[in-house]
């Protein structure tokens, strides 16, 4: 949701006798009084009486009922501050440099992480200098090297408290000083816009950019009125914005369609000539804040995750990254090129995130960036960092920042956040379909060969962290995407295994034995042994089943442990392809251990056998009472 606009206080700071009080009155009463107090009260203005519909508070300020202490903390209160002088005191205009800029900036300077306070000089009295004096004084000449020495002086207006003039423009002054602040954006020394402002003009152009040409043709530059300002341009307006970008840009157009270069320039344009809303309102409708970088709640919207919430891409998140890619893939080769994809990450301040990730070749290439691969990551990012993943989809252009709070107008609804895994196992069945399997096993219990296998189609890479990952697609009614992970660094296994996050993130536990290998079994089923009662669902697979089966050094055979656990058989693994079938089906019907069966326990077993034997012995008896009785 678009954070509303804030409220504006404005203080009236300068040296007795300069009007500040009869200015504060002006702004209530529309008239001058000729009775002042030495102090106004605070004055508050409603939102619907100014243009800008923002609550304004407009504070006195007055060294005969004031000290400095309470002065400073006015000023650190403050949003915009106007220094007052008369220009018919010169010595007024003097201590503006000689004291009030300093105090004010020695105040802020000690409050910190306060964030720049907008100065507004305010030329009092101008009614003293008589009408034919009014046009021909320049304004400019005296303040323009106080606002060279002082970058924090945002503009300086002349006004009268006596006639009532230029009182409500001192108002919308202060107002835009607040809410569209030229400092992030311009450099007054320079005459040119801030480094900050042109890279995050040039992402908007990018974002705007649909075919991905580098230029802004008519519909695109239509399309990003209507998205920012939400109204069509004026018949032959845009052809005047060309024009005057053609004219004073040498490489601002290029084929009639606006450049990187000409959009910049255009916007400087509206900064030199005041219209600094219009800069700063196409700079939010895409996440910017004040100090030029994304908004928080445009990057990280409320997602609603729990600890064991499943993440995966919504349609409408996977529609999004099937046009990126196909506006991205401009020859329609089916795969993006490293400058390609250096194009995508250029509108995301992260940079790339897949960064730690070293894809592996498949059957199209060595490691071509398919639409399948591209797909493939997404949803892997999803599943892993969810939180991430909104924060690129937002970056990428995905939403505008909306003025609603609508979730399906932010970034979050990119994703799909599903049931609880806990609520799944206590039903039995999800309507998922993306699932993390993780597979354990031995040293070459033949992990890494079913990833190779099983991948082969879509998508093998291996993070830096030495773990790898596998991602196939299942079709069980509908496609099911499993994601198999395993743990190549010794004792990660044993690790994640005791980890509380294990219930929490996966969705199977996949047992790998090397049926050749007489101590494989004995390992992962030590391995079961120390997962919770309330983890995910398990299945066990003998690998290299096609070599001479060797009998296992373990108390029971792999057939009896899982039969007395509730667990399905060890599924021999001779192909992959029944192996995902049994792992897809066991994820969409998940139960955890606590659900299976349990053990009989010894005493238990005991109590069995007797009852058993007490059974067979009163039919043993009661046979040969009824032979007896025949005879």
């Amino acid at each position: 949701q678009k954070p509303k606009m804030k409220d504006v206080r404005i203080l009236l700071v300068g040296d007795r006798g300069t009007g500040k009080t009869s200015l504060v009155l002006a702004v209530v009463k529309e008239r001058f009084e000729t009775q002042v107090p030495p102090k106004a009260e605070e004055v508050v203005i409603p939102p619907d009486i100014t243009a800008a519909r923002v609550a304004t508070y407009v504070v006195d300020s007055s060294l005969r009922v004031q000290d400095e202490e309470e002065i400073e903390l006015e000023i650190r209160k403050a949003s915009v501050v106007c220094i007052v002088y008369a220009v018919d005191d010169q010595a007024s205009f003097i201590r503006i440099t000689n004291h009030w800029l300093p105090v004010i900036r020695r105040t802020l300077a000690a409050a910190e992480g306060r964030p720049r306070v907008p100065v507004i000089l305010v030329g009092n009295k101008v009614d003293t200098r008589g009408d034919d004096d009014l046009s021909a004084h320049s304004l400019e000449t005296e303040t323009v090297p106080i606002m060279n020495d002082f970058p924090e002086v945002e503009t300086c207006i002349e006004c009268s408290a006596k006639r009532v003039m230029n009182i409500s423009e001192l108002i919308a002054f202060a107002q835009k000083a607040v809410l569209y602040p030229s400092a992030p954006l311009y450099d007054s020394l320079s005459h040119a816009l801030t480094p900050g402002a042109v890279s995050a003009l040039s992402r908007v152009f990018r974002l705007c950019d649909a075919d991905k040409d580098g230029l802004l043709n008519d519909n695109e530059l239509l399309a990003f009125q209507a998205t920012c300002f939400s109204s069509p341009l004026p018949t032959g307006e845009l052809a005047g914005l060309k024009e005057v970008v053609s004219n004073s840009c040498p490489d601002g157009m290029r084929d009639n369609a606006l450049t990187c270069s000409g959009f910049v320039y255009l916007n400087r344009l509206f900064i030199e000539r005041g219209h600094l809303e219009t800069t700063w309102t196409v700079l939010r409708r895409y996440g910017y804040q004040d100090d030029l970088t994304l908004h928080p709640d445009f990057l990280h919207p409320p997602l609603g995750l729990g600890a064991d919430t499943p993440v995966e891409l919504s349609a409408a998140g996977e529609a999004f990254l099937r046009d990126l890619f196909r506006r991205l893939d401009k020859g329609a080769t089916g795969a993006l090129s490293a400058e390609q994809l250096h194009e995508l990450w250029a509108t995301a301040p992260a940079g790339d995130p897949w960064e730690e990730f070293a894809l592996a070749p498949g059957p199209d290439g060595p490691a071509a960036m398919t639409l399948e691969r591209f797909l493939s990551l997404w949803t892997l990012l999803a599943l892993d960092n969810p939180r991430l993943a909104v924060e690129y989809f937002a970056s990428l252009g995905y939403r505008t920042f909306s003025d609603t709070s609508d979730p399906a107008a932010s970034a979050a609804s990119a994703i799909t956040v599903g049931r609880s895994r806990r609520v799944d196992r206590e039903a039995g069945y999800t309507t998922r379909s993306v699932f993390l399997v993780y597979v354990f096993g031995q040293e070459n219990s033949g992990k890494s060969t079913l990833l190779d296998r099983a991948g082969s189609h879509t998508l093998v890479h291996t993070p830096l962290s030495g773990h790898k990952t596998a991602m196939v697609s299942v079709t069980r009614g509908t496609p099911v995407t499993l994601v198999l992970r395993e743990f190549a660094v010794p004792g990660a296994d044993a690790d994640v295994l005791a980890a509380p996050a294990l219930r929490d993130t996966c969705d199977l536990a996949l047992f790998l034995y090397d049926t050749s290998d007489p101590t494989s079994f004995g390992y992962v089923a030590a391995l079961h042994a120390r997962m919770a009662a309330d983890g995910p669902p398990c299945l066990f697979a003998a690998t290299k089943a096609d070599l001479k089966a060797q009998s296992q050094d373990f108390p029971e055979t792999p057939t009896d442990f899982c039969a007395r656990r509730g667990l399905p058989p060890p599924l021999p693994v001779r192909d992959v392809g029944p192996l995902l079938v049994a792992a897809a089906d066991l994820c969409l019907s998940p139960r955890s251990a606590s659900h299976a069966p349990a053990p009989p326990s010894a005493a238990r077993r005991l109590a069995t056998a007797v009852l058993l034997v007490g059974a067979l012995a009163g039919i043993a008896f009661g046979l040969a009472r009824f032979a007896r009785l025949r005879r």
